[in-house]
């Protein structure tokens, strides 16, 4: 039975009952590099053009309404003939919950120095609103633009013990300009029933505390300006947190207005359905479950002394839990470092005049990323996101973050399609989680247009419709993420590659001990022990066997190398890797006033842009 059918089945059904919808959030995206280019017309030698920003001036009024008004005031100059610029600002980003977040924005406004408007156009590029603007005379000389826009959501309310506060956390220039910044400066206007108005200005690039800004508040007017003390550089920003009390008097109303619980509430559960429904497809879900989502019947597990046959760790690590899980990725690594394509190094970079090292590993690539076609192909996607073409040799953990993890579907994507290639699975399992998922969600939002219609004419509460909804939409999701299923080929490999890890896990006892052939059997068995999760037991093993460091591993010197040793190493290799490799650029909701206190780049609003 092919996952089409129960899900139109299960659809069919569901848009026979009525209830209230859910709708899906777009997931954040990351904007591409900006370029300026050198032109060239037939024979006339390239010329370079160059751009650069005179002067950012900002000026934000915050609305009682919660609402944002600003109007951003660029000062460019061109040396070199171009057509005009362009500004990117980010729309979508993340709580620290990792929820995504939607700074509703509107483009009211492009203008010249003088107030005239100018030509632009609007575009979403991933998470970020894209304005295209056309400068006349952009051609050696400076030139204003003047850019007007109103930002809804873009306030952060807070409430700690008995007090409340509400917060503007505001990315002024961006950090993502390629140019540098000569001067850049800020004007907040708050409405003016505000008290207790606090401010803090931070410059540098994205995370830094620096705060190389003056800031000064007047309390009676309700404004704070903010002014670099020093030119930004590239890729550096100006960011201002501006807080202030949430009522203007001891038990007064708000000054700016803050969703209440109920409106909060009331958005997040909008359609919902009857309460009888999740009962009714609970059972529907079971019998699709059941018939097609089920392992074929599991035997008992026996040991194993090898991994299952051309099974690379990653697709070990996958194939036991349906996941592909970082620890998968960076077993993949090891493995690969163990096969001779790579180096592991770890290194240490000198911050504070060496007074702190801050502990970082680079990857070294040992063969030409041409060879690689004798690598599986979750392989080759994970070497040419580590290296690209394979012009760098060299790559250290911390510069992937919010770039790898672009590239972390693709690697999953091949190890997937190679399983179901094989005869593992009869179909991506996640595929056939995503269409579950989307089945939930698609006929939780046909349960709520219909129940929301229908309500009262059944006799029901609103209230009961929003529950039932989201218990049925949770049920349909929670088995669909069940519902993946292995082939008799999987589920026997499965139980091979449990087998193996019993082994790996138990390999001290007298049982297992005598099937250790030698030093060389740790290093190629260590890969599959970290994708399994049982690595330190293997290393246990080996503590009077492996007695001398790898070749492939660089770390530091050790007095008496102990397997152990290596092991934790690379655990803080994987660690540190992982981290690098899943950081995406961007979060909102933390207070820059408090607690650990804020930094550049931090809040809405930024972003950048270019010129063309």
């Amino acid at each position: 039975m092919s996952v089409a059918r129960p899900i139109c089945l299960l659809l069919g059904f569901i848009l026979g009952a009525p209830g209230p919808g859910l709708s899906a959030t777009p997931a954040p995206a990351v904007a591409g590099e900006f370029v300026v280019p050198v032109a060239a017309t037939g024979d006339i030698a390239a010329q370079a053009r160059s751009w650069r920003i005179e002067d950012f001036h900002s000026d934000v009024r915050v609305l009682a309404t919660g609402a944002v008004e600003v109007s951003e005031r660029i000062r460019v100059r061109f040396d070199g003939s171009f057509n005009g610029i362009y500004r990117t600002i980010p729309i979508e980003y993340r709580d620290t919950r990792n929820f995504n977040v939607t700074l509703r924005l509107d483009v009211t406004a492009v203008e010249d120095g003088s107030g005239a408007p100018l030509r632009y156009e609007l575009s979403r590029e991933r998470h970020y609103r894209k304005i295209k603007i056309w400068v006349p005379g952009a051609e050696n000389a400076s030139r204003t633009v003047v850019i007007r826009y109103r930002a809804e959501n873009a306030l952060l309310h807070f409430s700690e013990d008995e007090l409340e506060w509400d917060e503007l956390y505001w990315n002024v220039t961006g950090d993502e300009w390629p140019v540098p910044i000569e001067a850049s400066s800020v004007r907040v206007q708050l409405p003016g029933e505000v008290t207790g108005i606090r401010a803090r200005a931070f410059t540098g690039r994205y995370g830094s505390t620096e705060t190389g800004a003056d800031v000064s508040v007047s309390e009676s007017a309700r404004t704070i300006e903010a002014r670099s003390r020093e030119g930004l550089g590239i890729h550096e920003g100006l960011t201002l947190v501006v807080a202030w009390d949430a009522r203007a008097a001891a038990g007064g109303e708000y000054v700016v207005h803050r969703p209440g619980a109920v409106e909060q509430a009331l958005e997040f559960l909008r359609s919902n359905w009857p309460l009888a429904i999740p009962a009714l497809v609970f059972f529907f879900m079971y019998r699709i479950w059941s018939k097609n989502g089920k392992d074929p019947e599991k035997r008992p597990v026996a040991a194993q002394y090898e991994p299952p046959e051309r099974m690379t760790p990653f697709e070990v690590g996958v194939l036991v839990d349906n996941r592909p899980d970082m620890r998968d990725v960076t077993s993949t690594l090891v493995d690969l470092a163990v096969r001779g394509w790579l180096v592991i190094e770890q290194v240490e970079n000198e911050k504070l005049f060496g007074l702190v090292k801050d502990r970082d590993y680079a990857f070294e690539l040992q063969k030409p990323i041409s060879a690689a076609g004798e690598l599986k192909p979750h392989e080759r996607e994970l070497l040419h996101a580590l290296f690209g073409g394979g012009s760098d040799m060299r790559v250290e953990a911390s510069d992937l973050a919010n770039s790898f993890y672009e590239d972390l579907p693709a690697i999953k994507s091949a190890v997937f399609d190679q399983l179901v290639e094989d005869g593992y699975y009869r179909r991506r399992p996640d595929r056939v989680q995503g269409a579950w998922i989307g089945a939930g969600i698609f006929g939780g939002g046909g349960l709520a247009v219909l129940g929301i219609a229908a309500a009262s004419n059944w006799g029901m509460s609103v209230l009961t419709v929003i529950l039932a909804a989201a218990l049925s939409a949770l049920t349909i999701i929670g088995f669909g993420l069940l519902m993946p299923a292995r082939t008799v080929k999987g589920a026997r490999t499965q139980e091979a590659i449990l087998g193996f890890e019993e082994f790996l896990d138990r390999v001290e006892s007298d049982r297992f001990r005598r099937m250790i052939s030698g030093p060389e059997m740790f290093e190629r068995f260590l890969p599959y022990a970290m994708a399994l999760g049982v690595e330190k037991k293997w290393a246990a093993a080996f503590a009077d066997i492996y007695r001398e460091p790898p070749n492939w591993y660089r770390g530091p010197g050790y007095a008496t190398f102990r397997p152990s040793l290596l092991v934790a190493d690379l655990g803080s290799m994987s660690s540190a890797t992982a981290s690098a490799m899943t950081t995406a650029p961007r979060s909102v909701g933390s207070s820059g006033m408090s607690g650990g206190g804020g930094f550049s780049g931090g809040g809405f609003g930024g972003g950048g842009g270019g010129a063309f």
